[in-house]
């Protein structure tokens, strides 16, 4: 059961600042660094929350929000283009479809210009 903390001015401006790598598709690959107070700090994968990540057991954490949107590595690994997967079934009435809508515009266009062969001034 997950708990909501009302915002009880816990945020501060941090006196430090943080670097980590620019956004990639491996999950299993981070680094960063921390500064604070004249102290470096790296970073690794087990510093590293994901995405719907939760924690359990802590009172308190402090954290930087390092890739946002798009640029969050499971929203990056989820952007592939999958193939569609049909049936032998599904693709044949597909190609069908499709030749029949190319015979419709054929026969829209042969129809129409005949028509005004025969009723030229209609």
């Amino acid at each position: 059961m997950s708990e909501v903390i009302p915002q009880t001015g816990f945020a501060f401006d941090f006196p430090g600042s943080c670097e980590a790598d620019a956004p990639g598709r491996d999950l299993e690959k981070f680094h960063g660094r921390v500064e604070f107070e004249g102290r470096k700090f790296s970073l690794d994968t087990q510093q590293l929350l994901l995405k719907g990540a939760s924690l359990k057991n802590t009172k308190w954490v402090i954290g930087f929000v390092v890739y946002t949107g798009e640029d969050t590595k499971i929203m990056m690994n989820s952007l592939f283009k999958t193939s569609r997967k049909l049936s032998k079934f599904d693709g044949m009435i597909n190609v069908f479809i499709f030749y029949i809508f190319l015979l419709q515009i054929l026969m829209s266009l042969v129809l129409s210009t005949l028509s005004q062969f025969i009723h030229p001034f209609d």
